[in-house]
């Protein structure tokens, strides 16, 4: 494609959109650089179009979504994003305790996994995938996109 930089084609998210998208493990692959894509022959024509929707809604200028971020960073995210407030975030760091939102969401959760929801809000390490924190994220209403940019922010903390 002319005029077009070929070397942002296909940025360092992509994969894991590919995986949000169930299509993770398929026999296809890619090149970022030229955005080229193999083995779509092996693919169902239902995969090949949600590879498609896949491609249209990159964006090949987004940075890589950091796997895991610190628990202060995490909170700091929550409360400069408005989920939480200041002193919750710094009771959490300080003391270890897990702010409203989190205290509610470990609530709902079956018996047999609130107290690895509450391991995980007092983990000082905070990973993005996480399967309680995926459960979070869906308590929440927040897309794996608003996860992945809240990680991407915290990263910067």
């Amino acid at each position: 494609m002319k005029g077009v930089n070929m070397a942002d084609k296909l940025g360092p998210t992509f994969g894991n959109e590919v995986h949000a998208a169930g299509l993770g493990g398929l026999p296809f692959s890619w090149l970022p650089s030229t955005g080229e894509i193999f083995g779509r022959e092996n693919l169902t024509t239902e995969q090949n179009t949600t590879l498609d929707s896949v491609v249209a809604a990159h964006d090949p200028t987004l940075t890589a979504v950091p796997s895991s971020v610190s628990q202060r960073q995490f909170q700091q995210a929550l409360a400069e994003k408005g989920f939480i407030t200041q002193q919750d975030a710094l009771d959490a760091v300080r003391s270890g305790k897990i702010p409203p939102v989190g205290q509610d969401f470990i609530a709902t959760l079956p018996p047999d996994q609130q107290f690895p929801a509450t391991m995980m809000f007092n983990n000082p390490i905070v990973l993005r995938y996480d399967s309680l924190l995926e459960q979070f994220g869906i308590y929440q209403g927040w897309t794996a996109r608003q996860m992945d940019d809240l990680f991407r922010y915290a990263a910067t903390l």
